[in-house]
């Protein structure tokens, strides 16, 4: 009986001393495998140097040796999902040919890869800037006044990232280094400070991330800029079906002619085509506590609005997004063949129809001594299924549209001091007790305010 486990014993100890062997060989293949992705993408991935058993360090070196190649790689990446991009893909490689292995070529990060070779553990990356481009080095030698500022924070791997990937190879998290940089410009000292930079991913069907700023400043004698706790989530399928939201806990700037102080800053939005057929589009924002003192004082307590689209034909929305994309960034004059594919794509948006309802809200705004509290602003809008084309005026009577104005009495009262032809209309708002009332619809192509024909 002691024998067998002795025996069992053995296998352990000999399964125990070859697991590091498995696993880190299991890596290097792994690494391999990315080093023949990268070299095929215009990056040169280098294994400088190896040790560890039970747990392995690799120093690396990343070079871009193609920046045409790698751009290429990471735009293709990013749109492959994208059917609606892939005309802004081509404008922008065109756009940038000449200038991109310039900008690219030569630029180099160096870091160190961990990870343990007892089990399959979330290997660990860090890396850091530590040259630009071979044109950029050339250009600093004959820049003294930007050398002295970016050699150092080279020399110095001011600019690293820590990146963690989860166990089917997918970064699932990067942190960068924290900056807090003095320089030196005109006699004049400036402060950078960029911290708790952090990026969280999770790769499944969706993509879904978090990414955080906790502190964002640059400070001189006669400037500066704050941003506080900036959260970027997003929870994107394809670009008909996403969402996203940044929230910001304050935002200010000043220099010796303006202050703009902002509280906190809520902006959201989604996209779905839950029929496959149509979108339906929304979007959030809410921002507080707006201060603006420079030429005029600005106060504003809350600035909310609401916008909430559907219906929208989804082809029509890919072609008209592709037309504008293709006008836009077109190097070579528009031609009428492409102000046609705008138009048609419109037309089609137009005859399928959609709903829009939009609310608005400013509360407590004061400008150059005019003062309006609590004045909401409600939207209904809707373009049922129609033959209109894009130029008959006729199609304003397919418009259904409603909705309402409210403001307490005080403000109705500012603005009729600063435009007298505004005390027409005052004279029908709907009163319900301090609040002023005004319901406008629009009928058959004529607006009606309060029921009264405008």
């Amino acid at each position: 009986m002691k024998s067998i486990y002795k025996y069992i014993l053995g296998l352990l100890v000999v399964g125990v001393l070859a697991m590091p062997f498995v696993i880190k060989n299991q890596v290097n293949k792994q690494i391999d495998s990315a080093k023949q992705n990268l070299n095929a993408n215009g990056v040169e991935l280098t294994i400088m140097s190896e040790k560890g058993y039970i747990s392995s360090l690799r120093e690396i070196e990343l070079k871009v040796t193609n920046g045409k190649l790698f751009r290429d790689y990471i735009l293709t990446t990013l749109t492959q999902d994208n059917p609606s991009y892939k005309a802004l893909l081509r404008l922008i490689q065109e756009g940038t040919n000449d200038e991109i292995r310039p900008a690219l070529d030569g630029m180099t990060y160096k870091g160190i890869i961990k990870n343990s070779n007892l089990f399959l553990s979330k290997p660990e990356i860090e890396l850091s800037l530590v040259k630009l481009s071979n044109k950029s080095m050339s250009l600093l030698k004959k820049n003294k006044k930007a050398s002295d500022i970016v050699l150092p924070m080279l020399s110095e791997k001011m600019i690293t990232f820590y990146v963690t990937l989860d166990s089917n190879q997918n970064i699932s998290q990067i942190i960068m280094k924290d900056i807090d940089k003095n320089i030196k410009e005109d006699g004049k000292n400036i402060n950078f400070q960029l911290v708790n930079n952090k990026l969280k991913l999770d790769v499944a069907e969706n993509l879904v991330g978090n990414y955080t700023i906790g502190k964002q400043s640059i400070k001189s004698e006669d400037f500066s800029i704050l941003t506080s706790g900036l959260t970027y989530k997003f929870d994107y399928l394809n670009q008909f079906n996403s969402s996203d939201t940044l929230h910001i806990d304050s935002f200010e700037a000043k220099d010796d002619k303006f202050t703009l102080k902002i509280g906190t800053v809520d902006l959201g939005s989604s996209i779905a085509d839950a029929d496959k057929k149509t979108l339906n589009i929304d979007t959030t924002c809410d921002i507080k506590d707006i201060y603006f003192n420079g030429n005029g004082q600005l106060k504003l307590k809350n600035f909310t609005y609401s916008v909430d689209l559907s219906g929208l034909d989804k082809d029509g929305v890919v072609k008209a997004s592709s037309a504008y994309n293709k006008q836009t960034f077109k190097s070579t004059r528009v031609t009428q063949a492409d102000t046609k594919e705008t138009v048609d794509a419109v037309q089609k948006i137009l005859n399928t129809g959609f709903k829009l309802n939009a609310k608005t809200l400013l509360n407590s705004f004061t400008f150059m001594g005019v003062h309006l509290d609590n004045v909401d602003f409600l939207l209904n809008a809707e373009l049922k299924e129609n033959k209109y084309t894009i130029n008959d005026s006729e199609i304003i009577k397919g418009l259904l549209l409603n909705g309402s104005i409210t403001m307490n009495k005080e403000s109705l009262k500012e603005l009729v001091s600063i435009n007298r032809s505004l005390e027409k209309f005052s004279k029908i708002a709907k009163e319900d007790g301090d609040k002023r009332i005004f319901n406008y619809d629009l009928r058959n192509g004529d607006l009606f305010l309060n029921g009264t024909k405008l």
